[in-house]
């Protein structure tokens, strides 16, 4: 009957450090999903940046500046 219950003391440690361990290891993840999306988010921020200036420097016609316009507008919008 000792051994029973030596048995279920450990089986329920392990299943508590089990959940705990999954909760830091799900908050890490998101963290670094996060971060990885701000982190793309910039690049292609920075590169929309960069098309603009190139699609204004050739003066294409007001249509297309305005539809760039628009696109950079709404990406500086993202939180």
């Amino acid at each position: 009957m000792c051994v029973k219950m030596d048995f279920c003391t450990k089986a329920a440690a392990d299943i508590d450090r089990f959940q705990s361990q999954k909760c830091i290891d799900l908050k890490e993840t998101l963290a670094a999903y996060a971060f990885l999306q701000l982190k793309t988010a910039r690049k292609v921020n920075s590169i929309l940046r960069l098309l603009i200036s190139f699609h204004l420097s050739i003066s294409i016609q007001f249509q297309g500046l305005q539809t760039w316009t628009q696109i950079r507008d709404c990406l500086q919008n993202i939180p």
